[in-house]
């Protein structure tokens, strides 16, 4: 479900750009970190070293939040800017 609920955020964020891209990138992020503390909880506790709990997925989902919110702040971010002076113009994208 999580994986559902970021992707409907990611699509809206399209829809209703400004900060809703800086939403979705923070609950991708928050999402992942909790990911990652709930197996390192599991490896700690319960010696759980299963390659899906301590391999990869772990790695991923410590590394993945800085890159997300990094590529939010210098992909999208200067996007936005363009957005609003667009709107501000009386521009119609014709997003949507």
């Amino acid at each position: 479900m999580a994986d559902l609920t970021v992707g409907v955020v990611g699509v809206l964020s399209m829809k209703f750009r400004g900060d809703f891209w800086f939403a979705t990138a923070n609950a991708n992020a928050v999402w992942l970190l909790g990911d990652a503390v709930g197996h390192i909880r599991q490896m700690t506790m319960y010696n759980n070293h299963a390659t899906n709990n301590s391999g990869i997925f772990l790695v991923t989902e410590i590394a993945m939040p800085p890159v997300i919110l990094f590529r939010r702040s210098t992909i999208v971010a200067p996007f936005d800017r363009v957005s609003a002076k667009l709107a501000e113009s009386g521009v119609n994208r014709g997003f949507f």
